[in-house]
């Protein structure tokens, strides 16, 4: 029988027993639950890093190429230093001094990265020359965190000379991916910015790959396990003639012009050139980390980066009594044989209104007035039409909308009435504005895109047409092609009879020793119009040469040709340029000379073959 001595200390044993139990239990448990609740995902990542890591293989994006297939737009190979962003502690600070970059560097390209998977890398470095990577390469088995990875990177071999058609390419910014501009596309990956690359990017893009690969807990990689190629994006064929986009280029270049050209195939709508000058290289910009480029770009004078074809408006000038020829006849208003005395100087209410002429044209009909770009006569037409019919009018050939052409950031130009003033303004529309608006003048704004297509109407018997600039889109995966074609937006709703009437006046400007003779052509037929666009009064400045550049009239032409079956429409202006007759005439004339020229060679190329 055991004393009540020993009976104590049994028991005192066997309760130290159950606390040393205890304790060893909740060290255990606080062990466990440190290793599962607060270091849980990190021990996850680094037992699936342990196992695999999947990449994506960044798609290259599809080539685009002119109506000729002269490459436009195309991809070259781009080295990247790339950061894996597992198991970083303790390794960012050697790394930002092997490679250069600071810390706060670093910690944006990864906080730019926070919503893709963290198997996913973040580039740090981009387009490393292929002779800095033979050297960087063998170092980068002591930085396990750090690869060399290859990805397709646009290149516009044409350099400036289609930058406004074609755009670039640059990353996806936080915006766009918050909006979901581009669906499926998340940070780091390189989408279209601007003008076609945007318009047609999820054609453009293609369809990004996988590889998975076994890797080590440090992510060296171990082996491959599975690579899914991925497809490139589609061809995208564009209206454009490389060829004469170059000659218009030059020309400009040549002359330093600013301002705009567009040339159109009247029966289709085809753009077959968009020239927007100053231009610039989008090469620079294409990637990542532009932020510097762009604001020197933005700097520049004359603000290359404005696509000015469709982005900026103009008043139209003397262009616009095409517009009010036609009205006039359609209204019953004027005939072909109507004429108007013009002395230089007219009176509507109570005020002078003067002709382009100070001497005046005297005694003048349809046909001169146009020829001649007789202002008393169409004063005398928009006095009678009023302005909501002339709105009513511009807004039925295509001006005051946007032309819908396949480009971001169209302007619609601006046709005024009296409505649109009071709403404005909220004041009345005086019948004195309505005589500038008749030439041109005034509130009235047209863009170089909206003038193209109404010539082109008037060109091809009265259909007004939507402008586009792609031809084919072709997937060469499966050699299916998409093909565009003709769209007609409306009718201009003018009988044949006081088209040809038009058309007749137009066709004197430059064949009849009109305004437009220095776009004479001699072995073609030219009908145009030429327009001059007031920026400040002309009482201003004495002369034009005492002028300042930037204060001088704005110089346009809009013509078609041949005459008789018009195959190429031209909308010419040159900012500051002067009289339309003095520098837009004869730059279009160059124009058609060089074109007509270059389809003749082609044509004897092919006959040869």
């Amino acid at each position: 029988m055991l004393d009540r001595r020993g009976v104590q200390i049994s028991h005192q044993r066997v309760k130290i027993f159950r606390f040393f139990f205890f304790l060893l239990f909740a060290i255990l448990f606080f062990k466990y639950w440190i290793l599962q609740v607060i270091q849980g995902p990190e021990y996850y990542l680094l037992s699936e890093m342990n196992r695999i890591r999947v990449t994506k293989l960044l798609a290259p994006r599809g080539t685009i190429i002119d109506r000729n297939g002269i490459i436009l737009a195309r991809n070259r190979p781009s080295y990247n230093i790339v950061l894996y962003r597992s198991n970083m502690k303790g390794k960012l600070e050697s790394i930002s001094n092997f490679l250069g970059l600071s810390m706060e560097y670093i910690d944006e390209r990864i906080d730019k990265y926070w919503n893709i998977p963290i198997s996913e890398p973040v580039i740090l470095k981009e387009d490393i020359p292929f002779d800095i990577v033979q050297r960087i390469e063998p170092l980068l088995i002591d930085f396990p965190n750090l690869a060399i990875e290859v990805e397709p990177l646009r290149d516009y071999p044409m350099s400036d000379t289609l930058v406004h058609v074609l755009g670039y390419v640059g990353e996806i910014s936080e915006g766009e991916i918050d909006q979901d501009i581009f669906p499926g596309v998340t940070s780091g990956e390189l989408v279209g910015k601007t003008a076609i690359e945007r318009m047609y990017d999820e054609y453009l893009r293609g369809k990004n790959g996988e590889n998975t690969d076994v890797v080590d807990s440090t992510g060296r990689k171990v082996s491959n396990l599975l690579r899914k190629e991925p497809i490139t994006g589609k061809t995208v064929q564009l209206t454009i003639d490389y060829d004469l986009q170059k000659i218009i280029i030059d020309l400009m270049k040549e002359n330093e012009y600013v301002g705009a050209v567009v040339a159109m195939e009247p029966n289709t709508g085809e753009v077959l050139a968009m020239v927007s000058m100053p231009t610039y290289n989008p090469n620079p910009l294409v990637g990542r980390f532009t932020l510097d480029k762009w604001k020197e770009l933005s700097s520049i004078d004359n603000d290359p980066l404005q696509n000015r074809t469709i982005q900026n408006d103009y008043e139209p000038g003397s262009m616009f009594k095409v517009v009010m020829a036609l009205a006039g006849l359609n209204e019953k208003i004027i005939t072909e044989q109507t004429g108007f005395t013009c002395n230089g100087t007219a009176y509507f209410y109570r005020q002078p209104f003067r002709c382009n002429k100070l001497s005046g044209h005297g005694y003048t009909t349809l046909y001169d007035a146009i020829r001649l770009s007789c202002n008393i006569y169409f004063y005398n037409v928009g006095d009678r039409l009023r302005i909501d019919r002339i709105s009513e009018y511009a807004k039925r050939f295509g001006f005051g909308f946007k032309t819908n052409i396949d480009l971001v950031d169209e302007k619609p130009g601006l046709v005024p009435s009296e409505d649109w003033k009071q709403k404005r303004y909220k004041e009345p529309w005086y019948p004195g504005e309505t005589i500038s608006v008749s030439i041109g003048q005034g509130a009235l704004q047209v863009t170089p895109i909206q003038q193209a297509v109404f010539i082109s109407a008037l060109a091809n018997g009265g259909k007004v047409l939507k402008p586009f600039l792609v031809k084919n889109i072709t997937d060469k995966n499966s050699d299916e092609t998409t093909t565009f074609g003709r769209q007609i937006r409306g009718l201009l709703g003018i009988s044949d009879e006081d088209q040809a009437i038009v058309k007749r006046g137009m066709w004197g400007v430059v064949n009849d020793y009109g305004t437009g003779w220095g776009a004479k052509v001699w072995s073609k037929e030219v009908a145009g119009k030429t327009g001059t666009s007031q920026v400040v009064k002309k009482d201003l400045f004495k002369n034009e040469k005492e002028t300042p550049w930037q204060f001088r009239n704005h110089s346009w032409f809009s013509c078609f040709a041949p005459f008789e079956q018009p195959e190429i429409v031209l909308a010419v202006l040159v900012e500051h340029g002067g009289d339309g007759s003095v520098t837009a005439a004869p730059l279009a004339g160059k124009i058609l000379r060089a074109y007509f020229k270059l389809i003749s060679e082609r044509e004897k190329s092919l006959n040869e073959k």
